[in-house]
């Protein structure tokens, strides 16, 4: 398991600490790698939009979900330029991405699904908690995919004034908060761990 500390883009009273760990099992038999990450928001979340369903409303893939309160998780790869992005809403609505390069020919990623979400809010601390599966022969073969493997973690938070804030392991721009930037996606998952 691996713990990490989300930084805001800029200043904020919005959350006192976002914090959360990752964590992972491959299994070669299935060629699949599942990805387990856990988001502990700190602090009061009142002026936090928290999209939430209807009753009897069945969650599923849906796009534009960074436009409102919104979970991410990038996967990238030593000596390849295509990467993969995940959306979670507290709604459980999500959706997965595959981009050929740096922002460029997104498409919906099949192999990447999630397969589990869990929200609690309590009392100064609200916990997320997603599973993803990430299925795909031609990467998923043995031990040595994970070391090649990096992960982006990021958050967006929009308040009840329609302003966003954003939370990611580390931000290489002063003008704008960019997820999609490769050198952002610090964490490895290798066998070790």
């Amino acid at each position: 398991m691996t713990k990490f500390n989300l930084v805001p883009f800029e200043s904020n009273l919005i959350v006192n600490s976002l914090l959360g760990d990752i964590s992972s099992v491959l299994n070669l038999q299935k060629t699949l790698l599942e990805i387990n990450i856990t988001f502990d928001l700190l602090g009061p979340i009142d002026n936090i939009v928290w999209p939430v369903n209807q009753d009897n409303y069945q969650p599923g893939r849906k796009h534009d979900l960074w436009l409102s309160t919104c979970f991410e998780c990038f996967l990238s790869f030593d000596e390849q330029s295509n990467y993969f992005e995940m959306n979670f809403s507290p709604s459980g609505d999500w959706q997965t991405y595959e981009f050929s390069s740096y922002r460029q020919e997104r498409q919906i990623a099949t192999h990447l699904v999630l397969s589990k979400s869990v929200i609690e809010y309590k009392a100064n601390k609200t916990c997320v908690s997603v599973n993803l599966e990430y299925a795909e022969p031609n990467f998923v073969t043995n031990e040595a995919f994970k070391k090649r493997l990096h992960i982006g973690i990021s958050v967006i938070l929009k308040d009840l004034s329609g302003q966003y804030h954003y939370f990611a392991l580390k931000h290489n721009s002063d003008t704008n908060a960019d997820f999609h930037d490769p050198k952002t996606h610090l964490l490895n998952i290798n066998s070790g761990q």
